[in-house]
């Protein structure tokens, strides 16, 4: 089976006890939709149990650059990582080796912004953020836009301001893609869903698991028989 989950947030023990719930097993798939660590308490536990399990597939969010570039000593501004709550992270990194700084670089470094799957015929591209409005869309000869071309052309522009960006619920009706998109990044509870959200152009599976005193919770998906479960 193959399963999404998205933006856990440093919350280990949860994670697990959804691991538990949907009986997940050597030959199931997980795929992340990104940030799954910042605001948590247990950042590095999610992040070591992802880099070594080897059916579980995480793509980039921005918790993660954030992460990659403060190790790399970037020209990050560290008082924006702070201000999104990524205080916990940082403050666990102090205890960390340098050998295990490098070895966290490499990895975040080599994730995907993106992973293509077909399933029942169906395209999809999942994505930490899905689009952001501020780059011009790469249109295919029947209109439809381009998704993985034109999220390549984001991320080369700039690959924070794609991985923040929440463009992707406020587009015109008329903006149609070649790949049915799932993301994560902006919570659903935002819009007043406690649940996954789905259209007819995307779906938003991140439930707020990191804003639990609003009602959120961390959500699952099985994307063969669609069922849902939260925890």
């Amino acid at each position: 089976m193959i399963y999404l989950m998205s933006d856990i947030h440093g919350d280990y023990k949860r994670f697990q006890r959804m691991l538990k719930k949907i009986k997940f097993g050597v030959d199931d798939r997980l795929y992340i939709l990104g940030d799954i660590i910042g605001r948590g308490t247990e950042n590095l536990d999610m992040l070591e149990f992802c880099m070594n399990e080897s059916n579980i597939y995480l793509i980039k969010g921005d918790h993660e650059l954030f992460m990659q570039l403060y190790l790399e000593n970037s020209s990050i501004d560290i008082s924006k990582w702070k201000q999104w709550d990524g205080q916990n992270t940082i403050n666990e990194l102090k205890n960390v080796t340098d050998k295990e700084k490098k070895m966290y670089v490499k990895y975040l470094k080599e994730l995907p912004l993106y992973i293509e799957i077909c399933e029942f015929d169906i395209k999809y591209i999942l994505t930490h953020s899905g689009y952001n409005a501020d780059i011009d869309s790469i249109i295919n000869d029947d209109g439809k836009v381009d998704t993985k071309l034109t999220i390549e052309k984001s991320v080369n522009h700039d690959e924070c301001n794609y991985l923040i960006s929440k463009d992707i619920h406020y587009i015109p009706a008329g903006i149609k893609f070649d790949r049915y998109i799932i993301v994560g990044h902006h919570t659903t509870i935002k819009y007043g869903e406690d649940k996954i959200m789905k259209n007819k152009r995307y779906m938003n599976i991140n439930c707020g698991n990191s804003i639990r005193d609003s009602g959120g919770k961390l959500s699952c998906i099985c994307l063969d028989t669609m069922q849902e479960w939260y925890v």
